[in-house]
C-alpha cells in the first residue's frame, strides 16, 4: 500500500495572532505534509498578507482559499478547500490549536494502521495566560514540545493528560475507547470524506457551530470507524471563551441523527 500523503486543513476567521502561531507549529513538522491549505471563512485582507509572509517558512506548499464573509460558513469554506487539495489524506485542524512537531506524522501513522477509520484526537487547553504571552519564537524553540515544559505546567491550562505524547502503541492500548470527532483535530482519507460527500451546507445547525457533528454521525451511519488518537497527534488550544449549548443545539443534535449518508449540498458541486 503507497504510503498515504497529507492535506492538512486549517479553519480560520480573523484570528490572525493564534494562525500565526499554528502556522509556527505546522513549519516545524518533523514529517512535512504535501500541502497547507487555509480554510478561510472571509477574514481581513491582514490575514492575507500574514499568511503570504509565512510561505517563505514553510517546508511545502502553503495555499489560501478565502471567500466573503457571509456569517459562519464553516462548512461551505472547507468543502471548496478540499476540493482544490491533492492529498490522499485529510487532516483537519482549527486556527487556534497549535500542533506538536509530529502531529503530522501521527495521523499518518494512523492511516497507514487503520486507512478506512476516522482517526479523532483532541486539544490540551491552554489557560488565558499562557495564550496571550505566547510567541511564534516560543513554538519554534521547542516550549510546548513536552507535557512537562514550564509552559505546559502553567497555572490556567485545562487536561494535562491530554499533553502527553506516547509511544503509538502505548497510546492505542490506553486509548481503545471510541471518541466521537472534534473538528480541530482528526484526519480521514479522501474517499471517505468523499463518500458522505464532506460537510453538509445546507441546514439550521451550520448557525450554531454543529458541521462537525452532523459529519460524524453520517460517517458513522456510512460505516466508518472512529478510532482515537489521543496521546499520539498532540494540539494546544489557544484559550477563548466557549458558549455554552442552548436547549436549540441540543434539538438540532437529535433531529440530525435522521440524515442522509450523503450531503445533499456538499463537497461534490466543486468537484463535479
Amino acid at each position: 500500500m503507497p504510503k498515504p500523503t497529507a492535506s492538512v486543513v486549517v479553519c480560520t476567521y480573523n484570528a490572525e495572532k493564534q494562525l500565526e502561531l499554528v502556522l509556527a507549529g505546522l513549519a516545524r513538522q518533523t514529517e512535512p505534509p504535501l500541502e497547507i491549505l487555509i480554510a478561510d471563512d472571509g477574514s481581513k485582507k491582514t490575514t492575507g498578507t500574514m499568511i503570504e509572509n509565512w510561505k517563505k517558512m514553510m517546508p511545502g506548499p502553503l495555499h489560501h482559499v478565502w471567500h466573503d464573509d457571509r456569517g459562519k460558513q464553516k462548512a461551505v469554506i472547507v468543502n471548496k478547500t478540499v476540493s482544490v487539495s491533492e492529498g490522499s489524506q485529510l487532516l483537519f485542524l482549527d486556527g487556534d490549536c497549535i500542533p506538536h512537531p509530529k502531529w503530522v506524522s501521527d495521523h499518518i501513522q494512523a492511516a497507514k494502521s487503520d486507512p478506512e477509520a476516522v482517526w479523532c484526537g483532541r486539544r490540551f487547553r491552554l489557560g488565558p495566560e499562557i495564550s496571550e504571552k505566547i510567541t511564534p519564537q516560543d513554538i519554534q524553540t521547542g516550549q510546548l514540545d513536552s507535557a512537562f515544559s514550564s509552559f505546559i505546567r502553567a497555572p490556567g491550562n485545562h487536561r494535562w493528560g491530554n499533553a502527553l505524547r506516547l509511544p503509538w502503541w502505548l497510546a492505542r492500548v490506553i486509548n481503545r475507547k471510541t471518541k466521537g470527532l472534534m473538528g480541530c483535530n482528526f484526519s480521514l482519507s479522501r474517499a471517505a470524506f468523499e463518500s458522505v460527500n464532506g460537510y453538509e451546507e445546507d441546514w439550521p445547525g451550520m448557525s450554531q457551530l454543529l458541521e462537525d457533528w452532523d459529519l460524524e454521525v453520517r460517517l458513522r451511519k456510512e460505516g466508518r470507524s472512529l478510532r482515537s488518537i489521543i496521546n499520539t497527534a498532540v494540539v494546544y488550544h489557544l484559550y477563548h471563551h466557549e458558549r455554552e449549548r442552548s436547549e436549540e443545539v441540543l434539538l438540532l443534535r437529535e433531529e440530525r441523527k435522521k440524515a442522509d449518508i450523503r450531503a445533499k449540498v456538499g463537497l461534490n458541486q466543486y468537484n463535479p
